[in-house]
């Protein structure tokens, strides 16, 4: 096992464990870029050094309220993408929105407000950066890392397209943004299940992956179903 990924492991492992109706995400472990234990973990607002191999809390602790993270022996500046933002709790612009978003929805359901869709609360990456999904104003958009939105890929609510949105053919599209081959996405972000390239065609999954053999007879695959051109 590689143990510097087990950060990671154990957010996916979270993730899947938990319920569909669950309203709110649930945050886990901080990680690192590489899928790591950051050495700070926070629960509620005391912060503690952390094992970075197993994520086991030890050592000193401090209360955000009253010190700052950055006064922990383990803090590791260098580590630490939102540095200059100086949040005194070790957050993120995505876990403050979230957060605030989270505390809003709360208050209204505990004074008997109905929440619907539009109120979905956006989910962050293990690392405090945001998820590929956001909802802005009721409709999902693809974002980038920072928050920053990506082309003009996004979904409305009550529609398979938002229901299934991943946004993994946008992000995929972004990060080749200098290649002359790109994927080709649907509208909500989403990897068309046909490919083509050159002229040979090919299905892939939702992360784009090849499933089954290149063809020049599209009609031959069987994700060329009837709309595929457009998703």
């Amino acid at each position: 096992m590689n143990v510097f990924k087990e950060c990671s492991r154990r957010v996916h492992r979270l993730k899947a464990s938990i319920s569909p109706g669950v309203r709110f995400p649930v945050d886990g472990p901080r990680c690192t870029a590489d899928g790591s234990f950051y050495p700070v973990q926070c629960v509620g607002q005391i912060c503690h050094c952390a094992n970075k191999l197993t994520g086991v809390l030890e050592g000193k602790s401090v209360n955000v309220t009253e010190d700052k993270v950055s006064d922990l022996p383990c803090y590791d500046k260098d580590l630490d993408l939102f540095a200059a933002y100086n949040f005194d709790n070790f957050s993120s612009p995505c876990l403050e929105e979230k957060r605030e978003k989270v505390a809003l929805l709360q208050a209204s359901i505990d004074q008997g407000y109905t929440v619907d869709y539009y109120n979905d609360v956006s989910d962050c990456h293990p690392d405090g950066t945001y998820g590929r999904v956001i909802v802005n104003n009721g409709t999902k958009i693809c974002v980038d890392e920072w928050g920053i939105q990506i082309g003009h890929y996004q979904a409305q609510p009550n529609t398979p397209e938002y229901d299934n949105m991943n946004c993994n053919c946008a992000v995929t599209s972004s990060i080749m943004a200098a290649s002359l081959e790109q994927p080709v996405c649907c509208s909500n972000g989403n990897f068309r299940a046909v490919q083509c390239r050159r002229g040979r065609c090919r299905c892939v999954d939702q992360h784009g992956r090849q499933t089954e053999t290149e063809t020049y007879d599209v009609a031959s695959l069987s994700c060329a179903t009837e709309g595929w051109e457009t998703c």
